[in-house]
């Protein structure tokens, strides 16, 4: 008989409401065993079909786990407030041993929380001590995963300062971090964040029309940038002002790139998860490629939690 096969859906991971933390610990593990040789991952594979809109593969496999993950999402350009968000992804979860499908998911969500993971991960390394101020550069879904994994990973955060191309966004943005208690502004102007925050989040997605904006050398001099956008929106000169650039595979990214895509040679990443950083003072930054072994840890802990609790609908094979 055939293994049973569920559907993991949007509203079922919601249910589940894994917290940051339990998401952060999943990913940690994942780039352990991937330093031992327990996870192996394929660096994605890209079919672009114009700037900013993309079409990818991320597979991934645990000896430990006994499961193997691929991922389909796509990136397509979307006006600031779009009705449908601008990445979407599917999950097909597998057993390693047998090959067979355990679990067909939505990607969406599981995408959100294992970057914003990531993120919290790397700033366990480069955060400057009790960061205070969080700056958020692009205030969609992705914007809220980060407010809710900084606020669990870091309590001394008190201020939230909120840009996006949609002020709507920001504002309700905003909104969101009031009610957690945080006093939280939103500018026009992103050159007025970059002097205050301790953490910056860029996560401006690829378009034709992006012009750089965001200045590394007005940042704080132990200031840490997280560059979820792969440092596209920050001005390619600047760059070099970072005294340590991050990521999180280092097989696929030695380069932040530029808003064209084209990697800017004059800033070097020197380390990703799987080494950690040498050394940590100065202005850091950390830019992400797509490490799939992520994907892989996050889509284990929603299976795996999905089952206990008896969330999923079963598929007909």
């Amino acid at each position: 008989m055939l293994p049973d096969l569920i559907h993991i859906s949007r509203s079922d991971i919601l249910a589940l409401d894994i917290s940051p933390a339990e998401m952060r610990a999943a990913v940690r593990e994942v780039f352990e065993d991937l330093a031992t040789g327990q996870c192996r991952f394929q660096p994605k594979s890209q079919l672009e079909m114009g700037v900013g809109h993309v079409f990818q593969t991320m597979a991934a496999a645990s000896y430990r786990w006994s499961v193997a993950m691929m991922k389909w999402v796509t990136v397509v350009p979307a006006a600031p407030d779009a009705a449908l968000p601008a990445i979407s992804a599917v999950i097909c979860l597998n057993d390693l041993a047998t090959g067979h499908p355990l679990a067909m998911m939505d990607g969406e969500i599981i995408t959100l929380q294992r970057t914003a993971a990531i993120s919290a991960l790397s700033a366990e390394y480069l955060s400057p001590p009790e960061p205070k101020i969080l700056a958020l550069v692009g205030c969609g879904a992705q914007a809220r995963s980060h407010l809710e994994a900084f606020t669990d990973l870091c309590p001394t955060i008190d201020r939230v300062i909120c840009y996006s191309r949609s002020r709507r966004s920001a504002e309700a943005l905003a909104v969101i971090a009031r009610d957690r208690g945080l006093e939280a502004d939103v500018v026009d102007d992103p050159a007025d964040l970059v002097p205050v925050a301790d953490v910056i989040v860029s996560m401006i997605p690829a378009s034709s029309e992006l012009r750089p904006f965001m200045d590394a050398t007005k940042m704080k001099p132990e200031a840490l940038a997280l560059m979820v956008d792969l440092g596209r929106s920050w001005l390619p000169e600047s760059l070099s002002a970072f005294d340590l650039i991050g990521t999180d595979s280092l097989e696929q990214m030695r380069h932040p790139v530029d808003a064209t895509g084209k990697a800017v040679t004059s800033a070097h990443i020197g380390f990703d998860l799987l080494t950690g950083p040498s050394k940590v003072s100065g202005r850091k930054a950390f830019c992400f490629r797509g490490n799939s072994a992520a994907d892989l840890a996050a889509a284990r802990l929603v299976h795996d939690l999905a089952r206990a609790r008896g969330y999923g609908t079963q598929l007909t094979r």
